[in-house]
């Protein structure tokens, strides 16, 4: 900038100026007479024209202000412009020296004429020169006081760069400690996030470690729980099972026991709830017939079970029980004692008792095959008393269980009749081998006796008396009474079972349930 605007180097703009004062514009000195008297060199400053010879303008309602601006850019472009300015001005004081000795060798020129000339002219030339001289040390005045004010406002631009640039570098300086402060704040933040990293590393290592070995732990314990799961079932289907078994050496127990000790000896299962074993207590001692203290069952050992241990105390165990049953059985018990026959007139048989005898030689074929079908029926019964079982032991819904219950006590009572059935036919079936044996000992009778007609007894002992007639000719013909013997009551015993039996079965005992 300083090359550019250097006084050894002036600019096209400035090669072309023209002081008012050089003597071209007067190049002929007859010509000042032409300048108006009244005319001077120095004007009032343009407001609107800050920069001399340009042509740039400003507004009038902006007024010119001296003093630069705070901003960087602002005090540059001022301190730019007042150095131009002051080229500017060093060029025309420059060029206004060389005009004033161009002036002043015209003038020594001009006064050599002027004295040639004096006598001829006025006085009235003498003040015009005088006054153009006048002007011309007005202008230098004036121009000098401009130098002198743009000299103080460069030096005052000279202190604000100074000061900004103090403040600058106080401002970089702050800059440069924020900066330091932060990067240390971030190297300290990356540091702790490193540890706090390093140390989740290690916590999230041992979790996992944690976890692998809580994982490990909760498959044996799976698989634990699964083998438990796996043995409660089989224990549950064994228990199943033994509860089924039971509950049919139960009803075997009792259908070979006389009927009437069902109702005191049958003791509700663990898996039956009170209120239903009472009601069929209830029920069962609402139909039990009279007992007959007169006769009482005697126990055979070869026909019950064997079972292991010799103890007789209460117990849960399905061994202690039939130990306690047992041991009832083998006392004179009246609860055991057999069930007693129905009061009343027995029915009067036409049939005499050798009709018995052949009548049951002929019905053993079917009887056999009428026991085949209730034990299978009895089988099949027991068969879903366990599969019952089992599903009272997997049912989680209280209603679902109670149904189940309820149908478990329906099938009991069935197997309970059945084993009844089975008993019934099974003492029908022994005393038919029985009577064959007693027949086949026996020798036959030359001639048979009418029938005979049945009457009871009036005493309490419940046995039934046979009286036969047989009539005779003569005068002292009458009836004969005979007393009943051994053979003839258990003839009729078993002819009383074997339509108990035939009228205790239905079409429905002989089909599968």
């Amino acid at each position: 900038m300083a090359s550019l605007y250097s006084p050894t180097r002036p600019s096209a703009a400035y090669s072309s100026y023209r002081s008012p004062l050089r003597p071209g514009m007067y190049t002929n000195y007859r010509d000042r007479s032409m300048v108006d008297d009244t005319s001077t060199v120095h004007g009032e400053y343009p407001p609107t024209r800050p920069f001399i010879n340009t042509d740039y303008t400003r507004s009038p309602a902006k007024p010119v202000s001296a003093l630069p601006e705070n901003d960087r850019q602002g005090v540059m472009g001022a301190l730019k412009s007042l150095q131009d300015k002051i080229r500017k001005l060093e060029l025309e004081r420059c060029m206004a020296e060389g005009n004033l000795k161009n002036l002043a060798s015209e003038t020594s020129r001009y006064r050599d004429m002027l004295q040639r000339e004096q006598m001829t002219q006025d006085a009235a030339t003498a003040t015009a020169v005088s006054r153009q001289s006048q002007e011309l040390e007005s202008q230098l005045t004036a121009a000098e006081s401009r130098c002198n004010l743009l000299e103080k406002q460069l030096e005052y631009m000279r202190k604000m760069v100074q000061n900004a640039e103090k403040d600058k570098e106080m401002a970089v300086h702050r800059h440069t400690m924020l900066d330091r402060r932060k990067e240390e704040d971030l190297q300290a933040g990356l540091q702790s996030q490193l540890d706090k990293i390093a140390e989740l590393e290690r916590e999230h290592l041992r979790l996992t470690a944690t976890q692998s070995l809580a994982e490990n732990k909760i498959r044996g314990l799976e698989e634990r729980l699964q083998e438990e799961q796996h043995q409660r079932k089989l224990i549950q289907e064994r228990a199943a099972e033994l509860q089924t078994a039971a509950e049919t050496n139960r009803i075997l127990l009792e259908a070979v026991s006389p009927q009437h000790s069902r109702a005191e000896d049958h003791k509700p299962t663990a898996k039956r709830k009170k209120k239903k074993t009472t009601a069929k207590k209830s029920t069962a001692s609402s139909q039990k017939p009279p007992v007959d203290p007169t006769n009482h069952y005697r126990l055979n050992l070869n026909e019950i079970p064997f079972v292991a241990g010799k103890a007789v105390t209460p117990s849960h165990a399905l061994g202690a029980n039939v130990q306690q049953v047992l041991s009832l059985m083998k006392k004179h018990n009246p609860s055991l004692c057999a069930a007693a026959r129905k009061n009343g007139l027995v029915r009067r048989s036409t049939a005499s008792a050798s009709s018995a005898y052949t009548g049951s030689s002929s019905e053993e074929g079917d009887l056999a095959e009428l026991m085949v079908q209730l034990q299978d029926e009895f089988a099949q019964m027991s068969f879903e008393h366990q599969e019952l079982l089992k599903q009272i032991n997997e049912a989680r819904d209280y209603r679902l269980r109670e149904d189940l219950e309820r149908e478990l006590d329906h099938l009991v009572a069935r197997m309970e009749a059945k084993g009844d059935q089975i008993a019934r036919l099974k003492k029908h079936q022994e005393n038919l081998q029985e009577l064959r044996l007693k027949k086949k000992k026996k020798k036959p009778r030359p001639q048979s006796a009418p029938p005979s007609q049945y009457t009871t007894n009036g005493s309490s002992s419940g046995e039934v008396q046979v009286t036969t007639t047989i009539k005779t000719k003569g005068h002292g013909a009458g009836k004969i009474h005979a007393v009943p013997t051994a053979g003839t009551r258990a003839a009729l015993n078993l002819l009383k079972d074997m339509r108990k039996l035939q009228t205790s079965l239905r079409k429905d005992d002989l089909s599968w349930e």
